[in-house]
């Protein structure tokens, strides 16, 4: 059981590889009341984590100085969603754009509506659609009689041999 290649137990923490702490991804876990650093738009400014949403989304409240030269809107004290991602360097914690999810709403409530729509159309339609018709009754099934003494109309053909081609009859 030792010898198998793809069960064994992983490595001591001090013999696993080494990764740079901007390299780590995932492995932060914010928590409530803890001050963490966040990209708003160009600008880096401190803020305090009021609520978990998700692993990888929260609710942060900026609590240090926003010179907002980028015009993003936010201030000290705004209170923001936050999302986990990747800037090709390191792991960031960037607002969640209020313009995906207005369109992402958007496009969930012209779907939700459109499915009523067709739903609607298809209950109207079975209203209006006379009853279906009850199925005819079947037909009575005629009993064929065997007479002993009675022969076929044709006599059945023989195959004379190997040869199918040549049929008596």
């Amino acid at each position: 059981m030792s010898d198998d290649p793809f069960n064994r137990p992983p490595p001591p923490s001090h013999l696993q590889p080494v990764v740079p702490v901007l390299s780590r991804r995932g492995e932060f876990l914010p928590t409530v009341g803890r001050e963490m650093s966040i990209d708003v738009g160009g600008e880096i400014v401190s803020a305090k984590v009021t609520d978990i949403i998700t692993r990888d989304a929260i609710v942060v409240e900026i609590i240090g100085i926003v010179v907002d030269k980028a015009n993003h809107g936010y201030r000290k004290g705004s209170v923001i969603p936050v999302q986990r991602t990747w800037n090709g360097m390191q792991e960031v914690w960037t607002p969640i754009s209020e313009r995906a999810t207005r369109e992402r709403e958007h496009l969930d409530r012209v779907k939700r509506q459109l499915l009523e729509d067709e739903e609607e159309k298809r209950r109207a339609m079975a209203r209006e659609a006379p009853p279906p018709e009850p199925p005819p009754p079947p037909a009575p099934v005629e009993e064929e009689t065997h007479y002993p003494h009675a022969q076929p109309a044709e006599e059945p053909r023989r195959v004379l041999g190997p040869r199918r081609s040549h049929i008596a009859r």
